[in-house]
């Protein structure tokens, strides 16, 4: 789907303002990069390759685990997977963890004593590692690449999934109601997103999408779960 085919959804949301088509397609920008710097998306997942920490370095560039093709601007880490070794391509590659992000107040003491690397902070440009590495260890990094868009605004494709699209119809919509004034309608699509408080019950469509992934994820665990011990 790309963004001229989103207009039409839009328009709808807004009451049939047809005019308004050339502001829909920057609201549906504005939506897009809003919900992808927000919540991780794996339709923009970029994978660093295997690489190496050095031994005794707990400051690295920001695009040091991605390589040479890495993307010109990420908005998030999603996993961080560190080998218990330092081969090239890993012997076990079963064998590791992944580093987990904290606070830089919980890193920065840590990048201060050798060891296994367990967490990381961002500081700027630089990601600061705790436990400084005690050798060179191998690993590898995924992130969320910003959403790309065309030159050509509306030929630009959208790389969400099904689910979060009426998400961003509304998104993008609210964007308008602020446009024209209408108050009452955007507050009424903010509670279709979010949910109503008054009722706790109304999670709103993004709870609601994220809810349904996790217990996808959680069915996906017990249906493989269920393999594992016919077999054993």
């Amino acid at each position: 789907m790309t963004l001229n085919d989103a207009v039409p959804k839009v328009v709808e949301k807004l009451r049939g303002r047809s005019d308004l088509n050339s502001n829909i397609l920057g609201w549906l920008q504005d939506a897009i990069l809003n919900l992808t710097e927000s919540y991780p998306f794996e339709e923009l997942a970029f994978n660093g390759p295997v690489t190496n920490f050095v031994q005794g370095q707990a400051a690295y560039p920001l695009n040091y685990f991605l390589g040479s093709n890495a993307p010109a601007k990420w908005t998030r880490i999603l996993s961080w997977w560190t080998y218990f070794e330092s081969n090239n391509p890993p012997l076990n590659p079963a064998a590791g963890f992944n580093i987990k992000g904290r606070v830089l107040q919980t890193v920065e003491g840590m990048s201060n004593i050798t060891g296994i690397p367990k967490y990381y902070a961002q500081v700027g440009k630089t990601l600061l590692i705790g436990y400084m590495p005690d050798q060179s260890y191998t690993t590898y990094m995924r992130v969320q690449q910003e959403h790309p868009f065309d030159q050509n605004l509306g030929a630009s494709h959208i790389f969400l999934p099904n689910d979060w699209l009426e998400i961003l119809y509304y998104s993008a919509a609210i964007r308008g109601c602020d446009y024209i004034g209408a108050n009452d309608l955007a507050q009424t699509y903010l509670v279709r997103l979010h949910g109503d408080p008054t009722r706790p019950k109304d999670i709103g469509l993004i709870k609601s999408v994220q809810a349904q992934q996790t217990r996808n994820l959680s069915n996906n665990e017990r249906q493989i779960a269920v393999v594992v011990r016919k077999y054993c």
